[in-house]
């Protein structure tokens, strides 16, 4: 019976420590609530459009891609520290404007109620600019 127990217990915290490291992500990217939201892509090294993509950041890690034909195309987001990290489906790499740069240094800034979303490649020397309202 304690044999049982003991397994009981350690397989508990096995468990445990496994999920602790998704919650652990979940709760970071929760904090950051600004980041969360629908975007409107105003500027980009890489993009020249008269009706530019939205991009929705999802709290769960996720993302969206909206172009203004309305295809849309999904992505996987984590953060660490000043940088976020864009992973989308390779299926869809070529028109996709962030294939190239998945690793960003990103900041939130604040000007007459629109906040700015930068992110700057680690890779190169572009950068996208994303607005929305507060």
């Amino acid at each position: 019976m304690m044999k049982m127990k003991f397994f009981i217990l350690f397989a508990t915290m096995l468990l445990s420590c496994g999920n602790t490291d998704r919650r652990a992500s979940y709760a970071s990217i929760a904090e950051n609530e600004n980041l969360i939201g629908s975007w409107l892509l105003v500027s980009s090294c890489k993009l020249h459009c008269n009706s530019c993509p939205s991009v929705e950041i999802f709290n769960d890690g996720r993302g969206k891609l909206i172009k203004p034909s309305k295809s849309e195309f999904m992505f996987n987001w984590t953060l660490a520290n000043d940088k976020i990290k864009i992973v989308s489906d390779k299926s869809q790499a070529e028109d996709y404007i962030f294939s190239g740069d998945p690793e960003f240094y990103y900041s939130i800034t604040e000007k007459n109620k629109l906040l700015f979303l930068e992110l700057s490649s680690l890779n190169s020397s572009c950068k996208y600019i994303l607005t929305k309202e507060r």
